[in-house]
């Protein structure tokens, strides 16, 4: 790594170089061998002070591999910094690692201004010695922790003067802490079932070109359905089974706009869904009305399912600010709906107004149930929308 690098000098060094100047002259006019000694010896002093602070600190590097390291909160994890010294000693230093304050150390005092903290820890390195700098840390509150900045203060020998190393590249280290999940009450008393193409577990429509198995014959099948080679087998009528199929997909719009006390409520209880989604292998999309560069000038992230899928959508909201700039509320809902995607169920996580609502029912006409995610007393409660 290059350093940006600052070298102090302070004023009694200008003193010894003055008075080894005063004690050249004199000795002479003299001709002191004390006097010539005492010069020699300030000279000496004042080059090696200068040469010190000159090349210390020219040869350490730092390794700055890219890491990416998810946490839950609470979670325990470690900043890790390993550098390589291949010029002078370096005694007593201490290095300053700044960082964003969704992780705290653990066994480090710490000073934390304007949401940075400050570790402030012993260093030293030898000629040739590798050495690692290691900083326990535990996972505080739901966001991305960076390195802000690295600072090494070198001190000279003989105390008169220091080096201050500044980090000149970022270190390519993150901590990406996922959100918290607050449980959401559901009710079953608003449930359909819609058709689709999707399994389930029980739906009262199915798939007739599938067969999974047979079963005896009962009053009211179907005459097509009756399995013939399984009847003749079994010398007793079979009727055909059929895999239960319908429609499963979530879209969860979750809206940064409105109270900002309720912001990380609501992102738990969508984190929290997300992980019911995933667990039940329920396909779901997310959009959140957050300005981005790319197709799409919000967060949007495809329908999909699975681990990789859930990994997906908690980055997302990892990367949540309530200083991220909104895309009005109701250009996103017309955008999705343009794109002529159909979502069986819509779920809906942010304050109500009138204009909410009429977007929010423009899903119903095209046949969506559509809920919303109300907080009460920190745990969440899934209404369908009327």
């Amino acid at each position: 790594m290059n350093w940006d690098k600052e070298i102090i000098q302070e004023r009694n060094v200008l003193i010894l170089e003055r008075l080894s100047a005063f004690l050249a002259l004199l000795s002479l006019f003299i001709g002191s061998n004390t006097i010539m000694f005492l010069f020699i010896f300030g000279f000496f002093a004042i080059m090696v002070n200068s040469l010190y602070l000159k090349l210390v600190g020219n040869k350490l590097t730092i390794q700055n591999s890219r890491s990416l390291v998810r946490l839950n909160v609470k979670d325990i994890d470690e900043w890790k910094f390993t550098f390589t010294n291949k010029g002078l000693p370096i005694l007593n230093g201490n290095i300053r690692v700044s960082f964003t304050n969704k992780v705290e150390p653990i066994h480090h005092s710490f000073i934390d201004v304007r949401s940075i903290i400050d570790v402030n820890i012993p260093f030293k390195a030898w000629h040739n010695e590798q050495v690692d700098v290691v900083i326990p840390v535990k996972a505080m509150k739901r966001g991305v922790s960076k390195i802000d900045s690295i600072e090494i203060k070198i001190p000279h020998l003989f105390g008169t003067g220091c080096v201050i190393l500044h980090s000149k590249k970022v270190v390519q280290a993150k901590k990406l802490v996922l959100p918290e999940r607050k449980t959401v009450k559901t009710s079953n008393k608003e449930y359909k079932f819609l058709q689709g193409s999707q399994s389930l577990r029980t739906s009262i429509f199915f798939d007739p070109l599938t067969p999974i198995g047979t079963r005896d014959y009962q009053n009211g099948d179907p005459f097509q359905y009756i399995h013939w080679k399984a009847s003749a087998k079994t010398q007793q009528l079979q009727t055909k089974v059929f895999s239960a199929i319908g429609a499963k997909t979530w879209l969860f719009l979750l809206n940064v706009n409105g109270n900002k006390e309720n912001f990380e409520t609501r992102i738990s209880h969508c984190a929290y869904l997300i992980d019911y989604a995933t667990k039940e292998n329920i396909p779901f999309a997310l959009a959140i009305n957050v300005t981005t560069f790319g197709e799409s000038s919000y967060y949007f992230l495809m329908e999909g399912e699975g681990r990789q899928q859930r990994l997906r959508a908690f980055d997302l909201l990892a990367h949540l600010s309530v200083a991220s700039y909104a895309v009005p509320y109701h250009l996103m809902i017309k955008d999705i709906l343009q794109k002529g995607i159909f979502y069986p169920y819509v779920i809906y996580f942010g304050e109500i107004d009138l204009s909410t609502h009429a977007s929010l029912i423009s899903f119903e006409e095209k046949g969506s149930m559509v809920f919303s995610v109300k907080s009460l007393a920190d745990q969440g409660a899934m209404e369908l929308c009327k």
